[in-house]
């Protein structure tokens, strides 16, 4: 399905409602607008089309009534799923404390009193998963997929600033705007660290785990940090350069224990170079202690000076090609985003995020 023709897309305003009551301090979100019921949501909301679902619910694209405004809204079951690491309510407040050009914006939350709506920016250039698909062999060039690498480490080194561990990075998860701009998306899993400085609570995408939380897991550390986040950067480079993860197996079971091993091959793929390929062995590291940190990262060779030559080689090959995506801009960036925008607009988040089941760690505890 084709989305329609865009229009506006900034902060929305809650509307003056007669259904619209005003926040208040018991409320499960603080700041959240009340609402006496969902349908109230969607009388001031037109829903488009679905975008995705994970975990904690469903996102869809909806249009604000009174201004014509796209957004991407999340639906929340407020009952679902929460214990002490993973609340699906501490979403939008650490979306209300982490404003950086590369993260999802939030706009405006409500909640009724069965649903949270997180109501939050369209990135109308889909994901990095969608994207992927347009070339041959999944595989990205590799300026573009610095470029991308770049946006989202500015991202992570932000979050991670803050204490704030995302959780579930995966290609699915790192959108993209009209323009190319990365966007970090879904913190339904994100947590706060807590003064001991670990988590506890195995979650996530399964083949994006770190080798610590699947020890975690089943007792052999005592938690994780901030690093886990690394260990998946690094996967989502190897899937951008390489064109897949290269510990997702035939089974769960075959997945984590390869993860755990982190015995990998770094394929010999055409256009990449080795200095690419050295920030992912500094990020796939089984000791957390020893793998590179997202504010070491985003200062490496590959982002900074491999990067910019990159950049200047994409654009000269777009200027000789008389590419008719890249039409001669005097600022490169511009140049590189017309050239990502031909992409499945529809799609947004895409892929199930889930914990694990007892059983399966149990499982891999007995290997």
């Amino acid at each position: 399905m084709l989305l329609p023709p865009p229009l506006s897309v900034c902060a929305i305003a809650a509307p003056a409602s007669s259904w619209l009551e005003p926040c208040s301090d018991d409320a499960a979100v603080p700041g959240a607008h009340t609402l006496r019921s969902d349908q109230h949501f969607w009388d001031m909301h037109e829903d488009l089309q679905p975008l995705g679902k994970g975990f904690y619910g469903c996102v869809r694209l909806a249009t604000v009534r009174s201004t014509g405004t796209l957004a991407a809204v999340k639906v929340v079951d407020k009952t679902n799923g929460r214990t002490s690491e993973t609340d699906p309510r501490q979403e939008p407040l650490l979306l209300q404390s982490l404003r950086h050009p590369n993260i999802v914006r939030l706009l405006v939350t409500y909640e009724s009193p069965c649903s949270l709506f997180i109501v939050m920016s369209a990135e109308l250039g889909g994901d990095l998963l969608a994207r992927a698909r347009s070339f041959p062999g999944g595989r990205f060039p590799e300026a573009e997929a610095c470029r991308h690498t770049r946006g989202l480490l500015r991202a992570v080194e932000h979050i991670h600033a803050r204490g704030v561990v995302h959780r579930d990075i995966k290609p699915s998860n790192v959108l993209l705007s009209a323009d190319g701009e990365v966007r970090l998306a879904d913190f339904g899993l994100s947590q706060l660290l807590p003064p001991s400085g670990v988590l506890t609570t195995v979650c996530g995408t399964h083949d994006f785990l770190a080798p610590e939380m699947i020890l975690c897991g089943h007792g052999e550390v005592d938690g994780y940090g901030i690093e886990v986040d690394m260990w998946a950067v690094g996967l989502l480079i190897f899937f951008l350069l390489h064109g897949r993860n290269p510990f997702e197996l035939d089974t769960e079971i075959e997945t984590l224990q390869a993860i755990l091993s982190a015995q990998y091959d770094i394929p010999q793929t055409d256009g990449v170079g080795s200095v690419a390929n050295d920030l992912i062995c500094r990020l796939l590291v089984c000791d957390p202690t020893q793998r590179c940190r997202a504010s070491e990262a985003v200062r490496h060779d590959w982002i900074t000076v491999s990067g910019s030559a990159l950049r200047r080689s994409l654009c000269a090959a777009a200027d000789s090609h008389a590419l008719s995506r890249a039409r001669a801009v005097s600022d490169s960036n511009r140049s590189l985003c017309r050239l990502s925008c031909a992409m499945d607009h529809a799609v947004f988040i895409r892929g199930e995020t889930r914990a694990l089941s007892f059983d399966l760690l149990a499982a891999l505890a007995a290997r």
